[in-house]
């Protein structure tokens, strides 16, 4: 029975070992494992698979620990300590490195955590503890090692007095769409009163940053109240940098709504501009580049909308200019030989009834002046060819040669001014005196005229017998 006896030794040498490394908080005594252990006694064995094998079974027995260092260990942590008066217990766990003593701050101990060293309190081993224990005016125990108790504590109570502060001033917002809002700098306020110095306890308000807005239109800063002024600048030196921001991208904004506004001026311009082109029978570099412009999608950034709106302007006033100019081109007058058909003679009272074909057509000269003067240039004409003044593709004036275009066109400008749209009798008769000067003044080469057809490149126009309405009131 002795290796039992042996065997159990080796046990509670192992758990006393282990005891007293917790309460020296280090290793201080061999604990062996399992496997140590085994290698330990299979040694001392040297071979031998039975007892009676064993010739000396005390070499399986676990050295003793040093009865010195035991003793110092027990010394250094002791089981019970004074703490500002009372005598607690300490505990010593392996799973807590640090001692525990368990002590009441309630009744008439509430205030004797105040009084605890500022070094905290310490095992002879010089090893702080830490204590755990309940005080009034708190719903829960405090734990923290003895040095930091008191500081704890103090926060704990000074935290309630601030939690319960309800007459916070007011701190005024900055607006950023306000240009002389500006943040407000940091105030100062108190709170409380301190539960250890008695000194009052004071908060620094400023304007933050919010950390969130669900809505675009909530605001983008509020109100809040520090322990620290450093911490409070800090906050307010950020919210100046984001006023300044939300300024600059106002601004950018604005400018951005104006260089859009102008762009989708411009192109609506460039759109009418476009229609216009369209009526031309001809393609251009300037008709396509008004085409990208006016269906185009625009750009995004400011300085891309202001280059593109100088660029559009550029353009437009390009096109204006090649408008004008086709315009002029179409409207320019212009002088072309045309023929003229007799198709027939008739002197008629009966046929002499006014009728022109298509003269609603001629829009710039009223009806009974295109067939007077033409029945005037068909009683001297000397053969077919003659000349007209076209301006686009209405003619405005007929004559038998170019000397004689030249010669009537102003009178002819004139006149038209003058007599309107619906002369009298007399009126005509005085148009066309006035013209006898430039004409020949010989019945020679009158020719009755039936009905005539003048062919132009791209239209024909005819003359009925009301040709004769202004011939016969001439005396030539």
């Amino acid at each position: 029975m002795k290796i039992q006896e042996i065997l159990a030794a080796n046990k509670l040498r192992q758990q006393e070992a282990k005891k007293l490394n917790v309460r020296a908080g280090e290793t201080l005594f061999k604990v062996f494992s399992i496997a140590e252990l085994t290698a330990w006694v299979m040694e001392r064995l040297s071979g031998a698979r039975r007892l009676m094998e064993i010739v000396n079974t005390e070499t399986l027995r676990l050295p003793e620990l040093d009865p010195s260092l035991v003793g110092k260990v027990l010394t250094d942590n002791p089981d019970k300590i004074n703490v500002l008066g009372r005598e607690v217990a300490v505990e010593y766990s392996e799973y807590r490195r640090e001692p525990l003593i368990r002590i009441d701050f309630r009744g008439d101990y509430s205030k004797d955590w105040a009084r605890l060293p500022v070094e905290g309190v310490r095992l002879p081993s010089n090893r702080e503890v830490v204590l755990y224990s309940a005080i009034d005016g708190h719903s829960y125990y405090v734990e923290a090692p003895s040095s930091q108790f008191a500081p704890k504590v103090r926060e704990i109570f000074n935290k309630q007095q601030w939690e319960t502060w309800t007459t916070r001033p007011e701190i005024v917002l900055p607006d950023p769409n306000s240009e002389g809002s500006e943040v407000a700098a940091t105030v100062e306020a108190t709170y409380g009163t301190c539960v250890v110095t008695g000194q009052p306890l004071t908060a620094f308000g400023t304007v933050v940053v919010k950390g969130y807005r669900h809505y675009s239109t909530d605001p983008y800063f509020e109100g809040k109240w520090f322990h620290g002024r450093d911490e409070a600048d800090t906050e307010r030196a950020q919210t100046v940098g984001k006023l300044t921001a939300l300024r600059i991208e106002a601004f950018e904004n604005q400018l951005l709504a104006v260089a859009r506004t102008a762009a989708e001026q411009a192109k609506v311009c460039i759109k009418d501009l476009y229609g216009v082109y369209q009526s031309f029978d001809r393609d251009s570099q300037v008709r396509t580049a008004l085409y990208e412009r006016a269906y185009g999608y625009l750009p995004e950034k400011v300085g891309d909308l202001q280059t593109w709106v100088a660029e559009t302007h550029v353009l437009a006033e390009k096109a204006r200019t090649e408008i004008r100019e086709e315009e002029a081109r179409r409207n320019r007058p212009e002088i072309r030989e045309v023929r003229i058909d007799r198709r027939g003679q008739n002197r008629k009272p009966e046929l002499n009834g006014r009728r022109i074909d298509s003269s609603e057509s001629f829009q710039f000269t009223p009806s009974w002046f295109w067939s007077d003067l033409l029945a005037l240039v068909d009683e001297f004409g000397r053969g077919t060819t003659a000349f007209a003044i076209f301006k686009g593709e209405d003619p405005l004036m007929l004559a038998m040669t170019k000397r004689e275009l030249e010669l009537l066109a102003p009178k002819v400008e004139q006149a038209m001014t003058d007599l309107g749209s619906s002369p009298t009798d007399e009126v005509k008769k005085s148009f066309w005196r006035e013209l006898e000067g430039v004409r020949p003044k010989t019945r020679e080469n009158r020719i009755p005229v039936k009905h005539h057809r003048v062919e132009t490149e791209k239209k024909s126009f005819g003359l009925g017998a009301d040709a004769w309405g202004g011939l016969d009131d001439l005396k030539l």
